[in-house]
């Protein structure tokens, strides 16, 4: 596996791998009839792998070295480690998935970076069969979308599945056969796959059973109360387990331990928490140029959380209530476990991109008049 200092020789699988994509690409280009300005747009963008390895130094994301690694031994049938370490590893069960798309080679972090790109279109493609030209902008033009499925992690991995479960749980209704998905999501990404199964248990609940709907005082009073207490009772019972996660990414950063249990869960770090994970990159006080692009990111992202928000609410006022409670909740449990600006940036994009397209997906009419193409 090459990682840096490249030679043009060590670059002509991964020609071959984008030559390969762009087949297939043009394959169902043809096939769906897609638009020749999308068609360019989309060809454009599979190259970006190529662009982004040149012009970023690899170890801005130093986690790609891991992901290369072992998607390396899988193709090359020379992993060697245990099922039961496969299984708890996140980035070795997130390579075996990322190892079974059909691109010919894996020799360099670009072959991981084109088997992200090549996942990402492979969702576009049904989705723009589908006429869902909402989901495409978003999957398509974001900054974030652009760089991560360009780099050798899994953040589109994770995306992929978890708008595939909301949307085979939410849309087409099909809960035995979205479980699967829910299952890939939880070993490649534990802790955010519980959530979204939880959430979809809950939203299953209050909308498909009970199938709330009839508007009145007393009603909406209960439902609020119920959501907020098993959010607080959802804070309590994982307080621990939330601790621990964090003592984690401390022990990652900067590569020690903790010897002392760290601060607990109070109104007063949970406020703190929240507005420093609101308001970054920004709060890291290094105003570059990225950190302005992806704070603007952001602040798209929750103007079209309101907008689908709003929708919903013409629809049915609890599910657009339940919807602002889980994104409050997740942002709340997010800003306390992670503190590291760049780990911010990707849980941010995940959660996101995931719980906006869940929205859209619980909407009856969909018809969101946000079209770049």
């Amino acid at each position: 596996m090459f990682l840096n200092k490249l030679h043009f020789y060590h670059l002509i699988p991964d020609i071959i791998n984008s030559l390969f994509l762009l087949i297939l690409l043009s394959y169902f280009s043809i096939k769906y009839q897609i638009k020749k300005n999308f068609f360019i747009i989309l060809s454009i963008f599979l190259f970006t792998p190529f662009l982004f390895y040149f012009l970023l130094d690899w170890t801005l994301f130093p986690d790609q070295a891991k992901y290369a690694d072992t998607l390396y031994n899988f193709r090359n049938f020379s992993y060697d480690k245990t099922l039961s370490f496969l299984l708890q590893s996140k980035v070795d069960f997130a390579s075996l998935i990322l190892a079974f798309f059909p691109v010919p080679f894996v020799t360099t972090i670009i072959s991981v970076s084109l088997i992200n790109k090549g996942i990402l279109y492979a969702i576009i493609l049904y989705f723009l069969n589908k006429k869902k030209y909402f989901l495409i902008n978003l999957l398509l033009f974001l900054p974030s979308v652009i760089i991560f499925s360009s780099v050798a992690l899994k953040e589109i991995l994770v995306v992929v599945l978890g708008i595939t479960f909301f949307y085979i749980f939410l849309e087409k209704k099909k809960y035995f056969q979205s479980f699967f998905f829910a299952t890939l999501l939880v070993l490649v990404k534990p802790y955010f796959g519980i959530v979204c199964l939880g959430t979809s248990v809950v939203y299953y609940f209050f909308f498909i059973k009970l199938n709330l709907n009839i508007i009145n005082k007393i009603s909406l009073s209960f439902f609020i109360i119920s959501i907020i207490s098993l959010l607080i009772i959802a804070v309590f019972i994982s307080q621990n387990l939330l601790i621990n996660i964090r003592n984690g990414f401390f022990s990652e950063d900067f590569g020690y331990e903790l010897l002392t249990r760290s601060e607990d869960i109070t109104i007063s770090t949970i406020l703190n928490s929240f507005f420093q994970f609101l308001f970054s990159p920004l709060t890291t006080k290094v105003f570059n140029l990225w950190n302005i692009i992806i704070f603007i990111e952001n602040l798209f992202l929750l103007c079209v959380a309101i907008i689908l928000s709003n929708k919903i609410y013409k629809e049915n006022q609890f599910k657009a209530i339940f919807w602002l409670m889980i994104l409050l909740f997740l942002f709340i449990i997010s800003s306390f476990v992670i503190f590291n600006a760049g780990t911010v940036w990707r849980y941010k994009f995940v959660l996101q991109i995931v719980m906006i397209s869940a929205m859209y997906f619980s909407l009856n009419n969909k018809k969101i008049y946000i079209n770049l193409l």
